[in-house]
């Protein structure tokens, strides 16, 4: 009788042992860690590339580009080490907050100019885009296609909802990011952008 109660009892642990790892067979628990991760997360650590949405912070070094601006000239941010350059992402040439952001640039492009600073649009526009937009507004510095978003990728900048988050970085000299202005206001952004170089400027 004894032996035949142990057995039950043998047989009742059993059924609760392969009924739980059934559970979490189902669950993904049972797999090997390696397995039950998305391809994308098995990146070497060492390739992981920027987070989309976390914007690279003040101290790094800025991730260096080559492209085409809309009059046709190339662009490549290394070159332009030594001096200060404005690095502004903006959604869509033409809609109002972005005609007001460019224009207000386009205007205090002598104090821009006299801190040595570089201006550089971009948006996920094609180069045609950017160059009637600029055509249009007497814009006086390059707006860079980005059609892919790759550019806006290598600073963390946001392009979920199929435009880019209006984020400014300013480039110190020495090619590191000295600010970054998420969330842009486009109202009197131009003159805290250049208070901003004023202050880099100082700090050299």
């Amino acid at each position: 009788m004894r032996k035949l109660t142990d057995r039950v009892r043998r047989s009742r642990a059993l059924v609760r042992f392969f009924a739980g790892c059934a559970a979490l067979a189902a669950a993904g628990g049972c797999r090997d860690d390696a397995e039950s991760k998305p391809a994308a997360t098995r990146v070497a650590a060492a390739e992981a590339p920027p987070v989309e949405g976390k914007l690279l912070p003040v101290g790094a070094e800025a991730p260096d580009f080559e492209s085409v601006a809309h009059d046709g000239t190339r662009v490549r941010l290394k070159e332009l080490r030594g001096n200060p350059v404005v690095l502004y992402f903006y959604p869509k040439d033409e809609t109002p907050g972005c005609t007001a952001e460019a224009e207000a640039f386009r205007d205090d492009s002598g104090d821009l100019q006299q801190l040595g600073a570089t201006v550089l649009g971009v948006s996920l526009d094609t180069i045609e885009s950017h160059r009637r937009f600029a055509e249009g507004h007497g814009l006086n510095f390059p707006l860079i296609a980005d059609a892919g978003g790759v550019i806006a990728g290598k600073y963390g900048v946001s392009t979920r909802s199929g435009f880019a988050e209006r984020v400014t970085f300013i480039i110190g000299p020495d090619g590191a990011i000295a600010r970054v202005f998420p969330e842009v206001r486009v109202s009197g952004h131009s003159d805290e952008v250049l208070f901003a170089l004023r202050e880099v400027g100082k700090a050299k």
